[in-house]
């Protein structure tokens, strides 16, 4: 049993190369611990990069963030440390867009996820799947760290949360999250719903199955609640 869907926009938008990314960090700080990394380029023609290292040790995870985009990580001012919730790194503003936080998983996993307003205003966070509860495992190295685009201009994708399978004879819940893909399936972001335009935008879903006699099945509907 499969579940199709599409979101219909038109919006420009320049696709991106990811094996010809400019991998290349001018400056690095002297790391405490294991550097753990990950690209984010929100401009929709894809000349600004900011790098995101985590840096854990046993004396606590350090975020530097590339907020002037110029692939220094040693400036003033680009080094944060979690709150007092622990695992919550505020960054703040980057550029036109404002409230970039990250939040780093527990040890023995690399995985992270962010959130932020895209020019101040559209809620944009980074780090889902394509399939699964697991959130975004960042790079050993810049060679190897997953790009994140997260653009309001972007064609979107959508991602499964949670249980993939859907049980026949049973009612199914499901969970979607919408937005730009990324360099890897587990790079996805997600937009919030104020992207869609009413009476413009459309989610449309395509079920396809077999019913008890093996014969083939496809029901297509458009979602109209979201939140």
């Amino acid at each position: 049993m499969h579940l199709l869907l599409a979101l219909l926009v038109q919006d420009a938008y320049v696709e991106l190369d990811y094996a010809k990314v400019d991998r290349a960090i001018a400056r690095e700080p002297a790391y405490a611990g294991t550097p753990h990394y990950a690209l984010l380029i929100p401009d929709p023609k894809g000349g600004v990069r900011s790098w995101a290292v985590v840096d854990k040790s046993a004396a606590g995870d350090v975020l530097y963030f590339d907020l002037d985009s110029d692939g220094d990580l040693t400036e003033p001012g680009e080094r944060f440390r979690p709150t007092e919730l622990g695992r919550m790194i505020r960054v703040g503003d980057w550029g036109e867009h404002s409230d970039l936080e990250f939040i780093v998983a527990t040890r023995g996993t690399t995985a992270a996820w962010f959130q932020m307003k895209y020019r101040g205003k559209l809620e944009i966070s980074g780090g889902w799947p394509l399939s699964g509860m697991t959130h975004t495992k960042w790079g050993d190295s810049p060679k190897t760290a997953p790009v994140f685009r997260p653009c309001r201009d972007a064609p979107v994708t959508f991602g499964l949360w949670g249980e993939a399978e859907l049980k026949r004879g049973q009612a199914n819940t499901i969970t979607l999250v919408a937005g730009p893909a990324g360099s890897v399936p587990d790079a996805l972001c997600s937009v919030a719903n104020e992207h869609l335009v009413p009476g413009k935008d459309r989610i449309i879903a395509t079920l396809e199955a077999r019913d008890a006699d093996g014969r083939a099945l496809s029901v297509r509907t458009e979602i109209k609640r979201h939140c």
